[in-house]
C-alpha cells in the first residue's frame, strides 16, 4: 500500500510526457515539410509563422493545422515551466489524435513537394 501513491503519481507524470512526446513529434514533422520546401527550419517558438508563410498563404496548408501547432506549444511550455502540473487522459488522446492528424498532413506536403506536385 505504501508503494500506490508512488504509482499514481508515475502515472500522472506520464500523462504529460506524452504531451511532450506529442509536441515533439510535431516540431519534427513541421521541420521535415519545411526542410522539403527548402526553408532552413526555425527554433520551434517560429514554426507557426513559417508553417502560416510557405504553406497556408499558398493554400497548401489548411490554417487549422497551424492553429494545432501554437496550441501544442502554448500547451508543452505550460507543462515545462511548471504551470501545468496535471491533464486527463482523454485530454492527452484528444492531442494524440491532433497530432496523428498533422504528422500526416506534414507527410502528405513532403510528398507532394517531392514528386514535384507543388
Amino acid at each position: 500500500m505504501q508503494r500506490a501513491p508512488l504509482h499514481l503519481a508515475r502515472a500522472r507524470a506520464n500523462l504529460l510526457n506524452s504531451i511532450e512526446a506529442l509536441y515533439w513529434a510535431m516540431v519534427d514533422s513541421s521541420h521535415a515539410a519545411l526542410i522539403a520546401a527548402k526553408k532552413l527550419p526555425p527554433s520551434p517558438e517560429h514554426i507557426a509563422e513559417l508553417l502560416e508563410q510557405t504553406f497556408v498563404k499558398e493554400r497548401l496548408l489548411d490554417p487549422r493545422y497551424v492553429s494545432w501547432y501554437r496550441e501544442m506549444y502554448e500547451l508543452a511550455h505550460e507543462i515545462l515551466h511548471g504551470k501545468i502540473t496535471e491533464i486527463s487522459a482523454k485530454k492527452v488522446h484528444e492531442w494524440q489524435e491532433r497530432a496523428d492528424l498533422f504528422v500526416r498532413e506534414m507527410a502528405r506536403l513532403v510528398d507532394k513537394i517531392i514528386s514535384k506536385k507543388i
